[in-house]
């Protein structure tokens, strides 16, 4: 297994999504819920109040996510990020690529 190239090439060649943090407040679970019917992805990691999601990575997910959040009340999304995948995201993608052949 061997990709090689800079850190922004690998996350450009291997790394088609973002990953979208929603921290939220105890009762807001049906936020995630709406997240995922509206913008689409997958849950990847959640503990407590934290989720992270995994969304495709198309021209219009900034706009997307921020007209979803800018919707939501301020009691229950305490707080959000959107960021591109990491070099631990890259790895992980090629070696379950690699596993899977």
């Amino acid at each position: 297994m061997r990709a090689v190239g800079t850190s922004a090439y690998l996350k450009n060649q291997f790394c088609n999504w973002f990953i979208v943090e929603l921290v939220v407040s105890d009762n807001a679970d049906t936020l995630v819920q709406q997240f995922l019917e509206e913008i689409g992805g997958e849950v990847v990691y959640s503990i407590a109040e934290l989720f992270k999601i995994k969304v495709p990575g198309q021209s219009s997910i900034y706009q997307n996510v921020l007209g979803f959040v800018e919707r939501q009340p301020r009691d229950q999304l305490k707080t959000w990020s959107i960021k591109k995948g990491t070099l631990e995201d890259v790895f992980t993608h090629i070696s379950d690529a690699y596993s899977a052949n």
